[in-house]
C-alpha cells in the first residue's frame, strides 16, 4: 500500500496516507478542518502489530471525526465571509450601474441554486427607494439559500 513517497489521499474522507521514512513517518494521517476546528494526528505503522491494524485505528478516528464535524452544507458555505469581503451582508451588495452616462443605484441578491449555477437579482433604489430595494434583495436572498440543493 505504502510505496510512494509523500503524502496521498485515501478513499476515507480526512485519510492519509504518509511516508516519509528519512523522518520516521511511515503510516496514515487523519487531517482536515471542519467547522473552525483543525485536527491533525499521524498513526506511524511502527507503533501497530501491521499495516492493516494501522489503516484500521486511523479509518476508525477519520469516520468519528468526520461524523463528529460534517461537512459544511451548500447552505451553510454560502453564508461564510471570505478574506476579502467588503459588504456587510454576505450575498446581497449594493452597485451603481452606470448607462448612457447616468448612474442607477441598485441592491443586488444572489445565491446558487445548484451547483455550477449563479442567480442575481437587481432592485432599483429609484424604483422602491433605498431601504426597501435592500430589504427586497434580503428577502431574495434568503428564498433563494433556501432553494438551494446539497
Amino acid at each position: 500500500m505504502l510505496n510512494k513517497r509523500g503524502i496521498k489521499k485515501t478513499d476515507t474522507p480526512l485519510l492519509y496516507e504518509v511516508n516519509y521514512p528519512e523522518e520516521g513517518q511511515v503510516g496514515f494521517l487523519v487531517k482536515g478542518k471542519r467547522r473552525g476546528q483543525p485536527f491533525h494526528k499521524i498513526f506511524n505503522i511502527s507503533r501497530f502489530p501491521s499495516e492493516e491494524a494501522c489503516f484500521n485505528a486511523a479509518a476508525s478516528e477519520a469516520k468519528s471525526l468526520h461524523k463528529l464535524y460534517p461537512p459544511l452544507t451548500r447552505q451553510e458555505y454560502s453564508q461564510i465571509k471570505r478574506k476579502n469581503f467588503t459588504n456587510k451582508i454576505v450575498g446581497v451588495r449594493r452597485l451603481v450601474s452606470i448607462v448612457k452616462e447616468e448612474p442607477y443605484d441598485f441592491w443586488e441578491a444572489s445565491w446558487s441554486p445548484k451547483v455550477g449555477v449563479v442567480k442575481k437579482r437587481r432592485f432599483s433604489v429609484n424604483k422602491y427607494g433605498e431601504e426597501e430595494a435592500r430589504k427586497l434583495a434580503l428577502k431574495t436572498r434568503q428564498d433563494g439559500l433556501a432553494s438551494m440543493e446539497n
